[in-house]
């Protein structure tokens, strides 16, 4: 974390503040025959790369102790992007021929997706898409590991309420060892330095921390 603060010119502080971040590039990982298959016709051949998102930079996944965070990028496949244009400029001469005013039709193909869509994942060569670390939510997403639990514990039955609860529970007492880790770094440091002082632990509900 200090080094890539170092290198994105961000003030580094405490360690343990700082989230693993895991990249999903399967074209880079893997190489370029595994660039994602496109969402609607399921092939990879005119599939290209389309940059990063603008509105977020990556999603939060709920880990059994801890969060990380999983970030890819869009792709975009030009066969179908021909394909939807042509599906539109076909419906527009139809709809001004006969003097209608065109709206956006939800059955035009969609040409660009994310790199973890799950409708492009399991058609990846090798079955490189199983590597994919986790399921995502629309907001957010829980690790592959949690997914892996639920089947045998329910079967048990733990209900999902007690699971949520078990899952907090690791959360908490991570946080609580990381606050405790911090106490004593801080007063090793005051040995050597009397002086010195240092802002409080944050909150285990503190988002900027």
């Amino acid at each position: 974390a200090r080094y890539i603060c170092d290198k994105l010119g961000i003030p580094f502080t405490e360690s343990s503040y700082y989230r693993d971040i895991k990249v999903w590039l399967p074209d880079v990982q893997f190489g370029s025959h595994a660039i994602p298959p496109c969402v609607e016709c399921q092939k990879s051949v005119h599939v290209g790369v389309h940059g990063y998102r603008t509105n977020h930079c990556a999603r939060r996944v709920c880990h059994l102790s801890e969060h990380y965070f999983v970030m890819s990028r869009q792709y975009i496949c030009h066969h179908c992007q021909n394909k939807a244009h042509a599906i539109k400029a076909k419906a527009s001469a139809a709809a001004t021929a006969a003097g209608l005013q065109v709206e956006e039709d939800e059955n035009t193909p969609q040409y660009t997706f994310m790199g973890w869509d799950a409708r492009s994942l399991p058609h990846l060569p090798h079955s490189y898409g199983a590597e994919f670390p986790a399921f995502l939510t629309w907001r957010g997403g829980v690790d592959v590991c949690i997914i892996d639990l639920m089947r045998p514990l329910y079967d048990k039955g733990v209900r999902p309420e007690a699971l949520s609860a078990t899952l907090l529970e690791l959360h908490s007492k991570k946080y609580t060892k990381s606050y405790l880790r911090y106490e004593h770094n801080l007063a090793r440091d005051r040995q050597l330095c009397p002086a010195l002082r240092r802002e409080m632990y944050g909150s285990f509900n503190d988002k900027g921390k």
